[in-house]
């Protein structure tokens, strides 16, 4: 995976059995609202395409200009965060494109969407300079299940592909009093 930050980029890699060719966009975009509330949301656009056919076990299969396997051209993250009193509120919403396990494009994996909520409160000069710092994180509210990674070769044939459930809803919470460190240099 390489980041490619908001500008677009062209890259040819060698498979063992064929090329293929991808580019893409991504972007991100802030807004201040206020003091207290900003959005945030983060696309990605990436084609990725094999370009020739492949050979595999001396037959060709028809893979040329198709989408390369477990590869969505679309996907992004778009939330809010709103902060108040020490607390920050952020909800966030992920999406993730239509994608393939197989290279011959039969068999599609549906697009999906999540949502999640971290709250954060952070309180600082607690007790003589230390700092409280809670944070809860929900992932998945809604309990939806999809499929996270599909393991699978270019040259796979249909039903030789694993396919990995993603994380259910769950949480995750951090607590921590410390001192804050700072260093100034002239």
């Amino acid at each position: 995976h390489r980041d490619l930050h908001s500008f677009p980029t062209r890259r040819s890699s060698d498979l063992k059995q064929g090329k293929a060719t991808s580019y893409g966009l991504e972007a991100e975009f802030n807004a201040y609202i206020s003091d207290s509330l900003s959005l945030f949301i983060n696309p990605t656009f990436t084609k990725f395409t094999y370009d020739e056919d492949i050979s595999f076990q001396g037959s060709i299969l028809d893979t040329k200009n198709r989408k390369k396997v477990d590869t969505p051209e679309i996907t992004a993250k778009v939330g809010v965060i709103y902060s108040i009193y020490g607390f920050e509120f952020i909800p966030t919403l992920g999406y993730v494109g239509e994608r393939y396990g197989d290279a011959l494009g039969n068999e599609k994996i549906d697009a999906y969407w999540l949502s999640d909520l971290k709250v954060t409160y952070k309180k600082d000069n607690l007790f003589k300079g230390t700092t409280l710092k809670a944070s809860l994180e929900i992932n998945n509210i809604f309990d939806k299940q999809y499929v996270s990674v599909i393991n699978a070769s270019d040259d796979s044939r249909g039903g030789s592909a694993s396919y990995y459930q993603g994380a259910p809803l769950n949480e995750m919470e951090e607590r921590r009093v410390g001192k804050e460190c700072r260093a100034r240099w002239s």
